[in-house]
Parts: C-alpha cells; sequence; structure tokens
C-alpha cells in the first residue's frame, strides 16, 4: 500500500502519549476554542446577511441569539448545536450588557426539536450510517482505477476503520503495543474526554482475535499518522483523504441521498459490535463512550451489522464504564421495540 510508509520505526516512546494527554480535565480543548472563534465569524456574517445585524463590528449577543434560535428549523440538531456552542463562547468573551439574556435565549432551546437542513448537502443529512462490504469494494475499485497522492490512504482506512471503530481524529494518537499479558492492543487517545464525555483519557482494544496481517496493517498506519500529526501535515492528509473519499462517492452513486464519510467506519463498527451480541458496556467501552446509551441512540444499527466484532475491550475500561452503570444486562436486545 503505497500510501503508507510500512517502514516507518514503530517505538513512538512514552513521551509521546503524555504530549497529547493534558493534565486535568478542560472544558474545551484549545483546538475546539479555535474552532468555535473561527466559526463564530461565519455566524456573524451569515446573520448580517439576513439582515438581524446591520454592522458586523458592532454585534448584539441578544440579536445574535434571537437569530439563530430563528434558524432553528434549517439546521440538524448537531449542527444547531456546534453553532449554539459557538455563540455561548463569543458570549462569555465579551462584555455586554444583553449577554446574560442572550445565554438565556439560547439555553432555552436545548430540548428544541430540530428539522434537517435542506438547502445544503454539508450535513448529517447526507451522512450515511453504514458502509456495506459491496460498497467498500466498489469505493476501492474506483480508488484503484482514479490513483491519487491520498487513495491509498483512503483505502487503508476503509479496510480497518470498521475493525477498531476509531474516530477519523484518534488515529493520529493511537498506538500498537504488547500489554503485560502479551497481547497485541491498540491504545487510543480518547477524543471527546473533555466534560465526561469519555470512558477515560485512553481506551485499549485488545487485537489478537483479528487477522495477524490486519495488526499489521492497524500497527504500520498508527505509526504513520502519528508521523503525520508530528509533522504538521496530518489535517492536509486527513482532508485530501475526505475530499478523495467524497468525489469517489459522488461519482459512484450520483442520485442516493446517502453517502459513506469517514466517519461511517465507526457507524460500522458500532453495528458490527451490535450484531455480533455485544452488550451495551461492550460497546460503549469499545468506542470511549461514557455511557452505554450513546451507541444506542446515536450510532449504526443492529440490522446493518456483520455479525463480527473480533477486537475486545480490556477489563480495566468495561470496570470503569461498569461502575458508572447501575445495572449491566448481557445479550441486550438492540432491535427496535
Amino acid at each position: 500500500m503505497k500510501g503508507i510508509d510500512f517502514n516507518i520505526q514503530s517505538d513512538l516512546g512514552g513521551s509521546n502519549m503524555g504530549r497529547i494527554i493534558s493534565d486535568g480535565q478542560l472544558t474545551r480543548t484549545k483546538s475546539t476554542v479555535e474552532s468555535y472563534r473561527i466559526r463564530m465569524i461565519g455566524l456573524i456574517k451569515m446573520a448580517c446577511v439576513d439582515g438581524y445585524v446591520a454592522n458586523c463590528n458592532e454585534v448584539n449577543p441578544k440579536e445574535i441569539a434571537e437569530w439563530l434560535v430563528g434558524q432553528k428549523g434549517c439546521y440538524c440538531a448537531s449542527t444547531f448545536r456546534q453553532y449554539r456552542a459557538a455563540i455561548m463562547l463569543w458570549i462569555e468573551e465579551c462584555s455586554h450588557p444583553s449577554s446574560a439574556d442572550a445565554i438565556a435565549i439560547l439555553k432555552a432551546t436545548n430540548q428544541v426539536q430540530h428539522l434537517k437542513r435542506q438547502l445544503s448537502n454539508h450535513t448529517s443529512a447526507t451522512k450515511d450510517k453504514k458502509l456495506s462490504d459491496k460498497d467498500r469494494n466498489s469505493i476501492i475499485d474506483w480508488l484503484n482505477a482514479h490513483p491519487t497522492r491520498y487513495s491509498n490512504v483512503v483505502a487503508v482506512l476503509l479496510r480497518i476503520g470498521p475493525e477498531v471503530g476509531l474516530r477519523p481524529c484518534e488515529w493520529k494518537s493511537a498506538r500498537v503495543i504488547k500489554n503485560t499479558d502479551g497481547k497485541h492492543v491498540l491504545q487510543v487517545v480518547n477524543a471527546k474526554r473533555t466534560n465526561g464525555r469519555a470512558n477515560g483519557n485512553i481506551r485499549t482494544l485488545i487485537l489478537d482475535d483479528l487477522p495477524k496481517v490486519i495488526v499489521s496493517i492497524i500497527e504500520k498506519s498508527a505509526i504513520y499518522f502519528s508521523k503525520l500529526d508530528e509533522s504538521g501535515e496530518w489535517n492536509r492528509i486527513y482532508n485530501g483523504c475526505r475530499k478523495t473519499l467524497y468525489r469517489a462517492c459522488r461519482s459512484l452513486w450520483s442520485k442516493r441521498k446517502k453517502y459513506p464519510t469517514l466517519y461511517s467506519l465507526r457507524h460500522q463498527f458500532a453495528a458490527d459490535a451490535k450484531s455480533a451480541g455485544r452488550t451495551t458496556v461492550e460497546v460503549a467501552a469499545l468506542m470511549g463512550h461514557a455511557s452505554s446509551e450513546t451507541a444506542t441512540a446515536h450510532y449504526g444499527k443492529k440490522r446493518y451489522g456483520r455479525n463480527s466484532c473480533a477486537v475486545k475491550p480490556s477489563v480495566e475500561d468495561l470496570s470503569r464504564l461498569a461502575s458508572k452503570t447501575q445495572s449491566v444486562q448481557p445479550g441486550i436486545n438492540w432491535s427496535k421495540p
């Protein structure tokens, strides 16, 4: 596989893990704050275009809050939550007499049901929460027929993504090691570890039941992505892969309403784990969730699973999660009532 250098040295060093885990639990990471600030600039411009803000340099927090609430029917729930979070951060950082009123308006929208935006294709409404083997093979065939500098990396992710269920951004902090029992494990820094949203800072996936060739590809891929992160190339490669997959799917299935994305691989992993009979606690531990309910409500459905999930959660991850759960019922039925 040409896009990944399988000759890179595998020793990432203990300090690498220390570098990517900050001390304590921050309410927002630095990258989150930066992305919210950038998003806020765009939101203010949108409000100006809509006529809610006369001057982009003199914005009233209450007006911008009222504008966003008025747009609630135009966005899916996840998009609306991100926009609201960006505005909340901006209000916290500015000093204005209407700030308290603006925050109250935004907080009052917590339980509002939102419609999916129909004017844009850049929302979760167009993202598929599954990836069948047939579709994956079709995409890989298309990538082979239309090679780019990112094609091979996308093909590798399509192969290993559904096996371990990482968020795309988690690959840059993942590493394969042998634990004290001599088993190959994948250590992953949980991306959503602030505010108690994850099951600890790190989750551990036991890989020994996977084919050795897949374990080898996972190990070498993790090294490759870690090196990209260290060199500052991660964002460029990730965006290139994302766009390459976008083009491939639109070229293959121009009339579809939903298309696979890199995040679809995580959804497929969840569906596979459910169909393989894993309990809610096991699925949560494998995916790094703080709650066993998250995968039930938001991730791939059991009916799309392949009845196979070779990776196992560590005893430590299961124990930590089980201690938060009042009752754990093995063999839970993932089907709808």
